[in-house]
Formats: structure tokens, C-alpha cells, sequence
């Protein structure tokens, strides 16, 4: 039910940018729907050496409580959910930055996130066409505990082992 209403919330802040009128070309955007804009980094906590998920495997080793994201830089607005359904944790980014977290697992040597959230090139057409509408993003450089993330992309999950 929380994942159902972060949602609802995320959406429409994102989709109130739809409702206002461009100051510069007074398009009027009030028939527009906006996509959700906003990165979303997908991760595990699996065990090394036997890839047991640490948090959603039956019997879970950990419990979700002893899991904690700490943001080193970036913005205080980053949202951190559970997706207990598809069993993983996200961070969702919601504008282009530089992000530096610490993922604390209790007792257990902290790993630290790097990510580069930028704009995704779009031929020179601000927003893809889309006045009213929130410009696109993507994860541009991912690290883990200072090592480049190769082949991650929004349709995978980070797993990180410990």
C-alpha cells in the first residue's frame, strides 16, 4: 500500500509541471500528461558467497529495519523505497546531480554509491518535444565502492555483494 501512494505522490508532483503554462511560448498545457521523469536505482544486498538476498529470501537474513541509506551529497529530497513485491530497494533521483550514498547493513562493512544523474540527449528538441513537460534523465555513471558499475541500466537491479 506505501508503494501504491509514494507513487500517487511522485506522480503527481511530477505531472503538476504539466499544468502551468511555459512563460516564454504560452503553450497551455493542461491537456498534457508528462511521463514519470525520475531515475530510479535498483539494488540488492546479496550474500557473496552463496547469493542469498539478504533482506527478501524466506527465511531473510536481515531485517528491512537493519538496512539504512545514507546520503553523503546530494540533495535532501531523494526518495529510498522497499519494493518487497519484486524484492529490491530503490533510490530515486529526481533531478540531474551527483549522488554519494553509504548502504549500512548492520554489523557489516558499509559499500558506498556513486551516481551521475544527467539529462539524456535529445537531438537539440528541449523536454523531447515537450514544452510543459520535465526534461529526461538517465544514470550516467554508476560506481560501487569506487569501482565502475558496467551494464546497468533502468531495466536491471544493482546487486551488491557482501
Amino acid at each position: 500500500m506505501r508503494k501504491y501512494w509514494l507513487f500517487l505522490i511522485i506522480w503527481g508532483l511530477l505531472a503538476a509541471n504539466c499544468h502551468k503554462k511555459e512563460a516564454q511560448g504560452g503553450v497551455n498545457c493542461d491537456a498534457l500528461a508528462c511521463p514519470l521523469e525520475a531515475v530510479l536505482l535498483k539494488f540488492r544486498v546479496i550474500d557473496k558467497q552463496t547469493g542469498q538476498d539478504y533482506f527478501f529470501s524466506n527465511p531473510p537474513k536481515y531485517p528491512i529495519s537493519a538496512l539504512q541509506i545514507k546520503p553523503l551529497e546530494g540533495t535532501a529530497d531523494t526518495l529510498f523505497y522497499t519494493d518487497s513485491s519484486l524484492r529490491f530497494f530503490s533510490i530515486l533521483f529526481p533531478v540531474a546531480g551527483n549522488y554519494t550514498y553509504q548502504i549500512l547493513v548492520q554489523g557489516l562493512e558499509p559499500d558506498t554509491v556513486q551516481c551521475v544523474v544527467g539529462l539524456i540527449p535529445t537531438g537539440g528538441t528541449a523536454n523531447n518535444g515537450r514544452a510543459c513537460c520535465l526534461p529526461p534523465f538517465e544514470i550516467q555513471q554508476l560506481l560501487l565502492n569506487g569501482e565502475p558499475v558496467s551494464g546497468y541500466s533502468d531495466t536491471t537491479v544493482l546487486e551488491i555483494a557482501k
